[in-house]
């Protein structure tokens, strides 16, 4: 215990003991050196002896994201153990609950957001760190509005991982029991930890929020928050329910998993009883950033380096025009990595540079921003002189989560003289990233009366901002303002997918068939262009759906069964379309014979494909279940 004003390791300043922490107890302290508020916490006996805490500390020092505190020292005093890290203003979760708050939706979906894009840095370590004590307590909510997680106990992933962990009753996932039991019994366990006990510590975290019942990780049944007469989406309350299932194997597989969900709610929407009124599955990557190309395709193998360069170089380019990102990244790095081609490109390192950043757009597309930067720098770096260069790879920067890193590349960008309006892009993304909505807006803002492509990325991340406190008729007219500018084919498709969004979240009927109608004139355009890709007639099918034009839908999908990859989702999609075609006729006439063929085709694509999380697939297993009954 130490006393007030007490000073530790000649730096720090002890003020108060702010509370204790699943693996130690916190004091609020004031950084001498640094002329600031910081926290001291102090690892409790047990965990500072059977912890390597150094090495641990260290690891905590070299993370970097907008919604973790930064760990500054390791320090000993005696046989006890501190470290230094950030002190968060604002206040805990718990303690919004524990005065009765409810919070709206929106917000509630953006921080779970932040907390999975922190999730996913965490994991995505090398080797991986697993929080292991998400609950309410740790969940800070600054005066900005956004979160922060703070107070965990890092695990490593390694054949020695997560043998110490400091988890919460209520909160832990039920395998954390299980090994606490386990070794508590001196029992050899074989029970292996991993990131989904985050994944369920988090959805049990926002269960305890919308539904104002403690959940308990070590019973096997809860009642599930899609069961119960709550304020909150269905959709919303299914991927909470998924995220803290009892079996860690139904769970989301990872962060980024959850993440996709929290991003593509209208996936969820599917009601245990209502499946009639409720949509399908859509899928399609984020958009990306594209130049118009030629199409040519030439084949043969006495040409010239020269020859077959420029054969290979077109052929990317059609790829890069159509969107297609596996093509993309393997046509570019069949490129990049050809030995006859190295003389060809290191003379041309503009067209060099243009293959790193279309394969860096391609990763992007696929929200793989840490391989997105990685190419995005080599762009850079072979061509300094391209703006977009540097503005995308600031941009991956902070979609990974590291914001700073972002900032870095901003500041250089700005010393070397690139233009105000990359730069008012880059500022924008940067104030979104940190939560500064009213700032990330109005960057956006001085860009959207532009010509070219930067309004239109504009207008397309005002309405991202939007998404957080905004109005779907305010996102609408943005997504109008897009096509008014005649955007590029991708443009158009991150457009049609930004309307089948606002469909998604849309109450109102009436709204919901404006938006699905605004959805389908993108992708006629698309058509009209000659651009259209598998992801494309999959959603124009989907809308046929939501339209009531079933038969339409299934032609479109069946014009996909001779692919040779033979895609479940086509299938699935099929048999969903056949079984609403049949319902809408009377009961008398209703044949589910090919529904159930095709959704028997669908199952074994899916278990070819690895058995994918496909919400989709449950909706069409509950639709056969339906079929068969008499």
């Amino acid at each position: 215990m130490f006393y007030q004003g007490q000073v530790l390791d000649g730096a720090y300043q002890i003020i108060e003991e702010i509370g204790q922490g699943g693996t130690g107890v916190v004091y609020l302290a004031w950084h001498l050196r640094l002329q600031k508020y910081i926290v001291v916490k102090r690892i409790k006996d047990g965990f500072a002896e059977r912890a390597n805490v150094r090495v641990e500390v260290d690891i905590l020092k070299s993370l970097h994201h907008t919604c973790l505190p930064q760990v500054y020292d390791f320090f000993q005093l005696g046989s006890e153990v501190y470290t230094v890290m950030d002190y968060i203003e604002g206040r805990s979760l718990q303690s919004y609950l524990n005065e009765g708050y409810r919070f709206e939706e929106r917000k509630l979906v953006f921080w779970m957001k932040q907390l999975c894009s922190v999730l996913i840095y965490l994991h995505g370590q090398k080797p991986a760190i697993w929080h292991s004590d998400i609950k309410p307590d740790n969940i800070m909510i600054t005066p900005q509005g956004n979160v922060c997680l703070i107070d965990f106990n890092v695990s490593l992933d390694s054949s020695h991982a997560a043998q110490v962990l400091g988890y919460s009753q209520y909160y832990a996932a039920p395998e954390q029991y299980a090994k606490a039991e386990a070794m508590n019994s001196h029992r050899g366990d074989d029970i292996l930890l991993d990131g989904r006990m985050d994944i369920y510590s988090l959805g049990a975290s926002f269960y305890r929020v919308i539904t104002g019942v403690v959940p308990a990780g070590n019973q096997e049944e809860i009642w599930p928050a899609a069961a119960l007469s709550l304020p909150y989406s269905n959709a919303f309350c299914r991927i909470v329910d998924k995220a803290m299932a009892h079996d860690r194997r139904k769970r989301f597989s990872s962060a980024q998993a959850l993440m996709n969900a929290l991003e593509n709610m209208y996936r969820f929407d599917e009601g245990y009883g209502r499946l009639l009124r409720k949509k399908l599955l859509l899928y399609a990557g984020c958009g990306c950033m594209v130049l118009a190309g030629t199409l040519l395709t030439v084949y043969g193998s006495a040409r010239t380096a020269g020859e077959r360069y420029e054969e290979q170089f077109v052929k990317f380019q059609e790829s890069v025009e159509t969107g297609n990102t596996e093509q993309i990244s393997r046509e570019g790095l069949q490129l990049l990595n050809s030995g006859t081609f190295e003389g060809i490109l290191e003379k041309n390192p503009e067209e060099k540079a243009e293959i790193f950043y279309q394969i860096g757009n391609a990763e992007y597309a696929k929200e793989n921003y840490a391989e997105a930067r990685r190419y995005f720098s080599y762009a850079r770096e072979t061509n300094p002189d391209e703006p977009a260069y540097w503005r995308d790879e600031a941009a991956a920067a902070i979609k990974s989560g590291d914001l700073e890193g972002g900032n870095q590349i901003l500041r250089q960008a700005r010393r070397e003289g690139i233009d105000s309006d990359n730069l008012t892009y880059m500022e924008a993304e940067a104030a979104a990233a940190a939560g500064d909505w009213e700032s990330a807006a109005g960057y956006a803002g001085q860009l959207t009366a532009l010509p070219g492509e930067l309004c239109v990325w504009a207008c397309l991340l005002q309405e991202e901002i939007l998404r957080q406190n905004g109005t779907a008729q305010e996102r609408a007219e943005l997504l109008k303002m897009v096509m008014e500018k005649e955007p590029g084919i991708l443009w158009v498709r991150q457009t049609a997918l930004a309307w089948l969004r606002l469909a998604g979240e849309e109450p109102s009927d009436s709204r919901k068939q404006e938006y699905f109608r605004e959805a389908g004139a993108c992708y006629e355009e698309i058509s009209r262009r000659e651009g259209l890709v598998f992801e494309d007639r999959v959603n124009l099918a989907v809308i046929c759906e939501q339209t009531g034009d079933y038969e339409e839908g299934i032609q479109i999908l069946e014009a996909l069964t001779g692919d040779e990859r033979e895609d479940y989702r086509v299938w699935m999609h099929i048999a969903c379309l056949e079984y609403l075609r049949q319902m809408s006729l009377p009961a008398g006439e209703r044949d589910f014979a090919d529904m159930q063929q095709y959704g028997r085709r669908a199952g074994r694509a899916w278990q070819l494909a690895g058995s994918p999380e496909d919400p989709g697939m449950d909706t069409m297993e509950s639709f056969m279940r339906e079929g068969e009954e008499p």
